[in-house]
């Protein structure tokens, strides 16, 4: 559980850091979300039905948090991004502690506290963080003996 509050800086913290995230997710997200026909930001080309190369089922789920938070990017990418990618490395840690002793946890531990490239996709909101976080969750799982958790998580991860 010490990631958590590490995790929920960063996500507190760090700026936006990749264009395809603001324009290709948060944008669409916006778009979802925006209360006021009069306010609303303007569709990506991904997402125009022309082209039609996203799909709205990754950003769904986030633009309806967003409503229910009154459009705030902070509380969005803290409770529906960061949140969950640290619960998820939380599911990995315990699950070596589980199987491997606690030295091996603590080590795991340390690595991912320490792990930039962990820090980077924790606040971030795009599809390979989510995955990530997915595949992470699903280790854990299958480390502490759940198999059914560990390969419907994989799954949803792909």
């Amino acid at each position: 559980l010490a990631l958590i509050p590490l995790r929920l800086l960063n996500a507190w913290l760090a700026g936006v850091a990749d264009c395809d995230e603001t324009y290709n997710y948060w944008e669409a997200v916006c778009l979802l979300a925006a209360p006021h026909p009069f306010r609303r930001p303007l569709q990506t080309w991904e997402y125009a039905p022309e082209f039609a190369l996203r799909s709205w089922a990754y950003v769904l789920p986030y633009a309806a948090i967003s409503r229910i938070v009154d459009n705030s990017f902070l509380a969005v990418r803290l409770c529906a991004v960061a949140l969950p990618f640290a619960l998820a490395e939380a599911s990995l840690v315990k699950g070596m502690e589980k199987r491997f002793g606690p030295d091996a946890g603590w080590i795991l531990l340390g690595l991912l506290a320490s792990s930039a490239g962990h820090a980077a996709a924790a606040p971030a909101l795009v599809p390979s963080a989510t995955i990530c976080a997915l595949a992470a969750w699903s280790q854990g799982r299958w480390l502490k003996g759940d198999r059914r958790g560990a390969v419907f998580l994989a799954v949803l991860a792909t």
